[in-house]
């Protein structure tokens, strides 16, 4: 084959290859999703949905991106979870999702109890969380497990490294032991700081969810880490 040849079958590769890496780069592109919400795309997204529910016709409330779930090809999200709040008065609203609790504010101003939704990445549709997760558990279940996200809680999680293990249960004990305090461990779950009787609502040792802190729940996550029944 002449030397000519060679080099033109050489460039053509190389132009392939620069282009298929160029259209690589432009596909995993990152979204902005702070310049949507400054922009106005999500928050427009989140008003449409939520007027119905408004109490006043200009109501102020803000929108933050908690997650971002991406499809199978990793290149762009299939859905992201917003959390909405607000600065006027607020109701505070948990609910859990086996061993997590997730800490909600509630706008005075709205009917709906939830403040977090679902949002279809293609087609802008709104899920509440909870009805998501009712429907499709599995689908959104990422959020409470891999998110780290500020406001969920894990229940036996005490020592907060995200991980439910035979560390939580030894650390429980040692707490009951007098060795370790369960305070140093900031041993309550968010949005339950209220006391009643000198008892926080809801600690995050009790894995059991009997309302005490006892032996009974180093044994539970023991028997949880086995997959046994507690």
């Amino acid at each position: 084959m002449k030397k000519a040849s060679i080099r033109i079958i050489a460039f053509a590769v190389a132009l392939v290859l620069m282009m298929s890496v160029c259209a690589m780069g432009s596909a995993q592109a990152v979204i902005d999703f702070e310049a949507m919400i400054k922009d106005g795309e999500i928050y427009d997204v989140m008003y449409k949905y939520l007027s119905p529910y408004f109490y006043e016709e200009e109501p102020a409330f803000g929108v933050f991106v908690a997650y971002e779930h991406f499809d199978n090809n990793g290149l762009e999200p299939d859905y992201i979870i917003v959390e909405v709040f607000s600065t006027a008065t607020v109701t505070k609203v948990n609910f859990e999702v086996d061993e997590y609790y997730i800490y909600c504010y509630n706008p005075v101003y709205l009917e709906s109890p939830l403040t977090y939704y679902v949002i279809d990445y293609k087609t802008n549709d709104v899920t509440p969380l909870i009805d998501a997760v009712n429907a499709s558990k599995d689908e959104y279940y990422q959020f409470f497990t891999d998110s780290g996200y500020e406001k969920i809680t894990r229940i036996g999680d005490l020592n907060g490294d995200n991980n439910l293990d035979i560390k939580d249960a030894t650390l429980i004990q040692k707490c009951l032991a007098g060795v370790e305090e369960f305070d140093a461990y900031n041993d309550m779950v968010l949005g339950f700081l209220e006391k009643h009787h000198g008892k926080w609502e809801r600690y995050i040792s009790d894995f059991n969810r009997d309302g005490v802190r006892n032996v009974k729940d180093a044994t539970a996550i023991q028997k949880y880490i086995a997959g046994l029944e507690y």
